[in-house]
């Protein structure tokens, strides 16, 4: 694309602002395909109602997204993202989380190269802060130009690794790259996506002060201490137990201060529910296993820590470097799920016929033993197999849950 044709969309998008969400006329369409057909058969009747593609989406999905976006979702002017790239994006929570506290409190100003949807610049605006999207997709352009109309944002419609500030100084650069597929398997850097990070940081430093990453949630902790040494703070973000976001904070003046390394999950409205930080304790396994076991929050083992965790709440580990702990105590702090032992054993008892069942260090997937065993699935009972150390005994751990 040109310059001159991206100067012909860029006045064809301002000129469309004005057609992106009319609330009159979605109301009306809502009605009468209410009484008209499932929703799933909506999109053949488009056509009768002359609705934009922000209009479609929003009648669409709306619903779908509720949770995720409580307030953005029942605003009738907000016009959300197509389904592709909502699944992607943040929610309110971990963007208002993000802006709050990920943030130094002295930034007036963010340029977000990634805008995408444009939630994080959603969240970054609703804490005061002025931000510059950058953006290719035609599309998400005229989206977050409606979406910030009543803002200072600015939009710029090109890829990130081609934007350059005209004579803007900025408090924030935030990096959200774009992921390849992986198949499943354990992220690294050389599939982080674009812009990457190694290639560019160096840049980014010298147009802000701060440089703010969101990674996969994949990456390991470790590997992002040896790439970001300059780190400053380093979080993984968690919503109803399941880790959403890595976030990265590297200024442009090293601290001399220790990299903090934080687990955090959250209410919907991006209020903390816990937040832990790893340390460098580390438990020694009990004798034995006691009367309640603890499992802590996947965010609290990407950040390695479940053992300071655990340390804070009195528990001793069952196996060092298992993550998975034992207590006299019925303590039930947050950030973990906490059960009532049962029984244990050498081997999987005859007599069970249905639990969850995890395993920790076991060299057998859960799944597997439920076929081979013929265990139906349990909400309330779980079966813990456990192996202490490669090639170590094993056991087997019945207990119900009590939180």
């Amino acid at each position: 694309m040109n310059l001159l044709q991206i100067v012909a969309l860029a006045h064809k998008s301002l000129h469309d602002l004005c057609h992106v969400i009319r609330p009159e006329i979605l109301e009306s369409a809502r009605r009468e395909l209410s009484a008209r057909a499932p929703v799933a058969l909506w999109p053949i009747h488009w056509g009768r109602y002359g609705l934009s593609r922000a209009e479609q989406d929003r009648l669409m999905h709306a619903d779908k997204f509720s949770e995720k976006w409580p307030s953005l979702a029942s605003e009738s002017l907000y016009a959300l993202p197509p389904e592709a790239n909502a699944e992607q994006a943040s929610s309110e929570a971990t963007a208002i989380w993000k802006a709050t506290h990920m943030i130094p409190q002295t930034a007036h100003s963010v340029l977000d190269l990634s805008a995408g949807s444009g939630i994080d610049a959603w969240g970054f605006e609703q804490v005061g802060l002025r931000v510059d999207c950058v953006e290719p997709d035609p599309y998400l352009v005229e989206l977050l130009q409606w979406n910030g109309r009543g803002t200072e944002r600015t939009v710029h419609l090109t890829k990130a690794e081609q934007f350059l500030p005209q004579g803007v100084n900025y408090d924030v650069v935030y990096v959200d790259p774009s992921r390849r597929e992986t198949l499943g398997k354990r992220i690294d850097f050389s599939d982080l996506g674009e812009p990457n990070p190694l290639d560019h940081l160096e840049k980014w430093l010298t147009w802000a002060p701060t440089v703010l990453l969101k990674l996969s949630p994949m990456v390991d902790r470790r590997a992002v201490q040896r790439l970001f040494p300059q780190a400053d703070l380093i979080v993984y973000l968690s919503r109803k137990r399941e880790v959403k976001e890595l976030l990265v904070r590297i200024p442009h003046q090293p601290s001399n201060a220790p990299t903090l390394l934080l687990a955090v999950d959250t209410d919907p409205f991006g209020i903390e529910t816990y937040r832990v930080s790893a340390s460098d304790v580390r438990l020694a396994s009990a004798p034995e296993i006691l009367n309640f076991i603890h499992d802590p929050d996947p965010a609290l083992r990407a950040a390695g820590a479940g053992d300071s965790w655990a340390h804070s709440s009195g528990f001793e580990a069952i196996h060092s470097g298992m993550s998975l702990y034992t207590s006299r105590s019925n303590a039930n702090p947050r950030g973990g799920r906490h059960f009532v032992v049962e029984s244990v054993h050498d081997r999987i008892p005859h007599d069970l016929k249905a639990a969850s069942i995890v395993t920790k260090n076991f060299p057998e997937k859960a799944e597997v033993l439920r076929q081979k065993f013929r265990i139906r699935e349990d909400s309330e009972r779980f079966l813990f197999a456990l192996q202490r150390g490669t090639g170590g005994a094993k056991s087997y751990i019945v207990a119900r849950r009590i939180r």
